[in-house]
């Protein structure tokens, strides 16, 4: 991939560069993906792998679960003779693990940085969770990325034929395994922007495999008289075929179906026609047109202005669907990505751009949250609305406000979810609390929604203000290298105020006053900075001892700012008083509802740590045993010497108790030592075994032939004992 350039070189102007990767994890509910962008290119590495599933769907897993004290889940799994209790998050720790070692097996070097494809419907806590299970597994999830714009990343960063004329508008529609995703995208030379995410996380590929189920189990009980229900067993291996037979379906208009003693010994047979098969699916297919419609109505946007539809996921090759957002979008769906990879291959890409390690085309990426997020302290919801929205629905990621509170003691935020109809069913509108310790003072509260779609408050300042005559004196000595200044009105602000929000392209204020901000003894230059002029930044560069003045209209008011030896001071009417603010950083305290906490985090990471070494001791011990047992296996057709036999008797012993006798598997960590022993003594001597075909050898000297015929009478059987 020509468009990556490493960064990671000597600063001298060698062109050698240093051997490091970056990898996008797209984890599917049937399948996992690894894309990995290295310095010369991308590839993508496939691996099947079952995940958990969700709550309603405990019965269909194959280990048994059961509820916490905290009501969470809990899983039981057996692990080298013992039963241990896991969480959801360790499991999933254990998959980030598993996918970390496939892919530094196949890179031959380690990796760290990650971004990590999710469902769009992900709430916080679920994001949360997935962020602390790659934090277990050792990895650095740089952002969780939506499936849908990982795919849009994909698609748009290597097209150029995009219109100058304005942006294009594409819809991308993702059927996985279990859910289905619908996003539109307005796509721009350098840059993309998601205006639209909608779901149904309950309509996948695997419900068109459960109606072909229900219609051959029935079949078959009154055909054959078998309850397939019944037989847990039988019902997987018809899932199976069901499967498979929606696949043949897709390319054909009918298809057999044959299972071989599927119970009591029965062998079955059905048969489909693609017409019935899409009959029985018909109410499926009219709830995929629902978010597609949702869809078009957030981003508001006809169907006509929709300029292409791409189609992926593993359960969109149904030729039914393919004709439904055909007469839905008016347009023919493309499938111009990889249905498989597309959404890895968006996630090593954003990594390879937020990592320090490439340089990346610049391109930008913009998203948004499917949700509204609000406030609430003691008094009551924070933000515009009666239901206190901060984060209104489709508010672009990350943003910041700030928040603006006038408190005698400590003080709770809450943040949560504003509309718990946009939340998938059952999920809890609370998020988080944070607790802000602070006096009888002004405080102002910095909230962020980041780039994984969590909400957090960054920081939380005290601020303290004192008139101070020297900064109307314009006293150049005075100790204002160590704080901020502000020349602020002397009117108090109200209880609670949303001052704005901080973003790339402006600044919004409702102060009806403007102050200046000056930062003194910066050499060579000082820097004046006017930050509250609405939707105007000014910025100064002053060298020292120098004295100028400036003039700003600002509501209808002239004001003037002087610089006198390069200090800085405002003049008008007088009626004002200069103040100094000290903003000082107050601790924030943060309880997750339902989240881990970090003694939790620490435990599991442990925990961790001492399961992978185990997994790697089990390893390198069958290692061990593969490379003794094959030097055994070698050894049957060769003898030694006399003088030798006796060790050999030793060696076998030794080979027995390894190996824990006749195929038993004995997981004894003295073994490894052992049987590496054993192999190294046994190589050592190698100059000692002669093959069977040198037997002429012996022969042709008569004096070494009565020890051959004693040695193979009374050693080499004591060591066939020894070795069978």
């Amino acid at each position: 991939m020509g468009n990556l350039i490493p960064l990671a070189q000597n600063r001298s102007n060698s062109t050698r560069s240093v051997e490091m990767s970056v990898v996008g994890f797209d984890i599917g509910n049937e399948n996992c993906v690894i894309a990995v962008v290295k310095q010369r290119g991308e590839k993508t590495d496939g691996q099947e792998i079952c995940r958990s599933g969700c709550a309603k769907e405990l019965k269909m897993l194959p280990f048994e679960t059961f509820e916490g004290p905290d009501g969470g889940i809990l899983i039981r799994l057996k692990y080298l003779g013992e039963s241990h209790t896991f969480t959801p998050v360790q499991i999933m720790a254990m998959l980030f693990a598993h996918l970390k070692e496939i892919a530094e097996q196949r890179l031959e070097m380690p990796i760290s940085d990650c971004v990590i494809g999710i469902p769009s419907y992900f709430t916080d806590l679920q994001r949360r969770a997935y962020l602390n299970s790659a934090t277990i597994a050792g990895l650095n999830p740089l952002r969780l990325m939506h499936d849908c714009t990982a795919t849009a990343l994909s698609y748009g960063i290597y097209k150029t034929d995009f219109p100058s004329s304005g942006p294009t508008y594409v819809a991308f529609v993702d059927i996985g395994h279990c859910d289905t995703q619908v996003s539109i995208s307005s796509f721009e030379t350098g840059r993309m922007r998601i205006l639209s995410h909608t779901f149904d996380m309950n309509l996948g590929g695997r419900d068109f495999d459960e109606v072909l189920f229900t219609y051959f189990a029935s079949q078959f009980k009154e055909q054959y008289g078998i309850d397939v229900y019944s037989n847990p067993k039988a019902c997987l291996r018809l899932r199976a075929a069901c499967e498979k037979l929606k696949k043949v379906l897709s390319a054909n208009p009918e298809a057999p179906l044959n299972i071989e003693c599927l119970m009591e010994e029965t062998d079955v047979k059905g048969f489909i026609k693609r017409e019935e098969f899409e009959r029985l699916a018909s109410g499926l297919l009219e709830r995929i047109s629902i978010p597609c419609k949702k869809a078009l109505a957030d981003a508001g946007l006809a169907a006509e202005r929709i300029h292409s539809v791409e189609l992926v996921g593993s359960g969109s090759r149904i030729p039914a669907i393919t004709r439904l957002l055909a007469s839905l979008f008016r347009r023919e769906p493309s499938r111009k990505l990889n249905a498989s990879e597309c959404v890895a291959r968006g996630c090593a890409l954003q990594c390879a751009m937020l990592s320090p390690v490439f340089r990346v085309r610049e391109y930008e990426v913009q998203d948004i949250i499917p949700f509204s997020i609000g406030f609430a302290s003691e008094e009551g919801p924070i933000g515009t609305g009666s239901n206190g929205v901060l984060f209104p629905r489709c508010q672009p990621i990350p943003s910041v406000k700030v928040l603006s509170f006038q408190r005698t003691n400590s003080f709770h935020l809450e943040a949560f979810y504003c509309n718990p109809h946009e939340l998938p069913p059952g999920v809890s509108p609370k998020i988080s609390l944070f607790t802000l310790h602070g006096e009888k003072i002004r405080i102002k509260v910095k909230v962020q929604l980041n780039l994984h779609g969590i909400v957090r408050v960054e920081s939380a300042t005290l601020v303290e203000d004192h008139v101070d005559d020297s900064v109307s004196k314009g006293n150049p000595h005075s100790n204002m290298d160590k704080m901020d200044v502000e020349c602020a009105s002397s009117s108090g602000s109200s209880d609670m105020v949303v001052d704005g929000v901080e973003d790339s392209t402006s600044v919004r204020s409702k102060s009806s006053r403007a102050y200046i901000l000056l930062r003194v003894g910066i050499s060579p230059v000082t820097v004046a900075h006017f930050p509250r002029m609405p939707f105007i930044i000014v910025l100064i560069l002053v060298r020292e001892n120098l004295s100028f003045s400036i003039r700003a209209q600002f509501k209808n008011k002239t004001l003037l700012f002087k610089v006198e030896n390069g200090f800085g001071i405002e003049e008008d009417d007088g009626t004002r008083k200069d103040k100094v603010i000290r903003r000082i950083e107050i601790p924030v305290s943060e309880t997750v509802y339902g989240g881990m906490t970090t003694t939790e985090l620490s435990e599991a990471q442990e925990k961790e740590i001492q399961l992978a070494k185990q997994d790697r001791a089990m390893e390198q011990t069958k290692e061990k045993k593969n490379a003794l047992e094959s030097y055994v296996y070698d050894m049957r057709n060769k003898f030694v010497i006399v003088s030798l036999s006796g060790w050999g008797l030793l060696f076998f012993s030794r080979y027995k108790f390894f190996t824990g006798g006749k195929g038993k598997k004995a997981e004894n960590s003295h073994s490894k030592s052992v049987g590496a022993a054993g192999t190294e003594n046994m190589e050592e001597n190698d100059d000692y075994v002669e093959p069977w075909k040198h037997r002429r050898f012996f022969s042709e000297r008569g004096s070494l032939l009565p020890l051959k015929k004693s040695w193979r009478k009374q050693n080499l059987l004591r060591t066939n004992r020894a070795f069978l």
